[in-house]
């Protein structure tokens, strides 16, 4: 992780690493094939991004949580069944729910969420502190949760309500 207050050197290549990182992108996924149609895999491609970034930040990958996968698609469910972000984390309305939550509430598609706002929460940081709460965490936030060195693994859900819209859930693991 690039260290709060260090020379804009190493500030610069992180945004460097986050610019190639978006321009060459290529989310594989895991494929199947159902139906005959091949399909990818989202929340592959969703733990392949949250990596992307924190390499970006000289940190390891996070690995996929798989069993908590069906916890965090109620929750994005949930979340937007209340037009409320984190309603379904805070309410702890299922387990394993996580330690940190990021979400993208009400976007256009699933790729959309993967790819612009996942990075929208890397782009949050890093914060300005070594010590980051109240005002300070509700703006780099999701970058701090991205970046924790204490997690381990993250597991992420989606839910597309009947008018479309997408809503996707990122909880973190120690």
């Amino acid at each position: 992780m690039v260290p709060v207050g260090s020379a804009i050197g190493p500030v610069n290549e992180a945004k460097a690493c986050v610019d190639s990182a978006v321009s060459s992108i290529r989310l594989s996924g895991v494929k199947s094939t159902a139906g005959g149609v091949e399909r990818c895999d989202p929340y592959a491609d969703c733990v392949t991004r949250v990596n992307q970034f924190r390499a970006c930040v000289c940190m390891g990958p996070l690995s996929r949580n798989t069993a908590a996968e069906a916890c965090a698609n109620q929750q994005a469910q949930h979340d937007s069944e209340t037009g409320t972000a984190h309603s379904g984390f805070t309410d702890k309305i299922c387990t394993p729910g996580g330690s940190a939550q990021n979400e993208c509430p009400g976007y256009r598609s699933v790729a959309q969420t993967i790819n612009t706002c996942v990075l929208s929460m890397f782009d949050e940081g890093p914060p300005p502190t070594s010590t980051c709460t109240g005002a300070c965490y509700q703006t780099y936030g999701h970058f701090i949760n991205m970046t924790n060195t204490r997690y381990k693994s993250v597991a992420c859900g989606f839910y597309t309500t009947p008018s479309g819209q997408v809503w996707q859930v990122q909880n973190y693991f120690p």
